[in-house]
């Protein structure tokens, strides 16, 4: 008897649609002393609920200067059109054209409809990678790219390379 119960709940929870995490507005979280175990906590008091006719939706969003983490989940911010189990990694770089101090940002957007609670464990499963990029190099090789001249003061920006 108990595993036919087990068995209608499931069939149930297929009809009525998928278990997602339900936030109505974004999640902002520091990176300063970030400890995966506290953000774990954060994330698990989320509360979760039946979204019907669609998929689990997720963006983590990294800014540097800010020093935050932000995460959206489902309808709390404009997604882009994926299939399930695809992602889209956004990356922004800016310079200050007057000292060159860069600032980055990172969007990782994912949406999925495969296991209960999908977008929970994708930000468990890539917030770290996430956070170990280190851009410097890339940055670095960038600035070299788009100014023109160096001189003993240091950088002068001059033109950019886009036309």
């Amino acid at each position: 008897m108990m595993v036919i119960y087990i068995l209608l709940l499931s069939i149930l929870k297929d009809v009525n649609g998928i278990d997602c995490i339900y936030w109505g507005e974004p999640f902002e979280y520091p990176l300063h002393n970030f400890t995966y175990e506290n953000f774990q906590m954060e994330i698990n008091k989320f509360p979760s609920y039946d979204y019907q006719d669609d998929m689990c939706r997720v963006e983590i969003y990294i800014e540097s200067k800010s020093d935050q983490i932000i995460i959206s989940f489902a309808d709390s911010f404009q997604w882009y059109p994926l299939d399930d189990g695809e992602a889209r990694l956004d990356f922004l770089i800016t310079f200050d054209k007057n000292t060159l101090e860069s600032e980055y940002f990172n969007a990782l957007e994912y949406a999925c409809y495969d296991v209960p609670q999908c977008d929970k464990l994708f930000v468990f499963n890539h917030i770290q990678w996430l956070l170990q990029v280190n851009y410097s190099i890339f940055e670095n090789q960038l600035k070299l790219v788009l100014l023109k001249t160096i001189n003993k003061t240091g950088f002068i920006l001059e033109k950019f390379f886009l036309k």
